[in-house]
């Protein structure tokens, strides 16, 4: 039997490189794609069986530039994840339109793309598939300054949604994640040295989480024991969610104007 193929977009660094790595351990087959040549190219030379496709998503093209390569390349496709993703804390009356229309650019619409330009594929071969979407805590929590990501995120949960009923006939999955803060190479410059423990004492697991932690989970709803799971979105948070915005924001509240 042929390996299983995925494409993974924000593949070459955080948690799309994590969720290369991991399912090349798992035996995949994969599609990366980044906007970073270098790490992209490295990452693809570093695993078995991937191939690196350079593209912005945001350009209508690009989605099906991945698919044409995963079945060129390997002869089918079995999974998506989407996680490119960008972040600009702003408020919201500070907020410029141009801001705006590039986090829903990356978040909303390439994810849509990339979900049709895959799902019909997938429905074409008649044998099923997976889709994760990235989605984010900030969805469902109203913290300061993240009004465009939180409300782009918000559309993800609610198209994770919608997309998994009606793929469901076909045996498509379709489920999204939702983490919390983690450490990822952006959030690492964010919060760096003292400010790292003080973000962590606002999660009741005392830390961030790690960017392998979700894709773990991730393999697992590409996986065939998650069969039975789809239209769901699951926190990956250390308890942030379970305790709400009130830690968070008490944080938040302590660092001068």
């Amino acid at each position: 039997m042929s390996k299983p193929v995925a494409i993974i977009t924000g593949a070459a660094r955080g948690i799309g490189r994590a969720t290369a790595l991991r399912l090349a351990q798992d035996g995949w087959s994969l599609v990366l794609c980044g906007r970073s040549t270098d790490e992209l190219s490295a990452l693809a030379i570093e695993l078995e069986s991937a191939v690196a496709v350079v593209g912005d998503l945001r350009e209508a093209a690009t989605p099906g530039m991945l698919v044409d390569a995963a079945i060129s390349q390997f002869g089918r496709l079995d999974a998506l994840v989407n996680a490119a993703g960008v972040a600009k804390n702003v408020p919201i009356l500070e907020l410029d339109l141009e801001t705006w229309q590039n986090i829903f650019d990356l978040h909303v619409t390439a994810m849509f793309r990339c979900c049709q330009a895959a799902g019909k594929v997938m429905v074409a071969s008649g044998e099923g598939g997976s889709i994760v979407n990235i989605g984010s805590i900030a969805a469902s929590m109203g913290m300061y300054t993240t009004g465009a990501y939180a409300a782009a995120k918000g559309a993800v949960a609610s198209f994770t949604r919608v997309l998994a009923v009606e793929l469901a006939q076909h045996k498509i999955r379709v489920n999204a994640v939702a983490p919390g803060p983690i450490a990822t190479e952006q959030l690492r410059k964010v919060y760096a040295g003292p400010m790292y423990a003080e973000r962590s004492r606002s999660i009741p697991m005392n830390r961030l989480g790690e960017p392998a932690e979700v894709a773990d989970f991730i393999a697992f709803l590409v996986s065939p024991q998650a069969a039975y799971l789809t239209g769901q979105i699951y926190p990956i948070d250390g308890g942030a969610s379970a305790v709400g915005c009130y830690s968070y924001e008490t944080y938040k509240r302590q660092k001068p104007e």
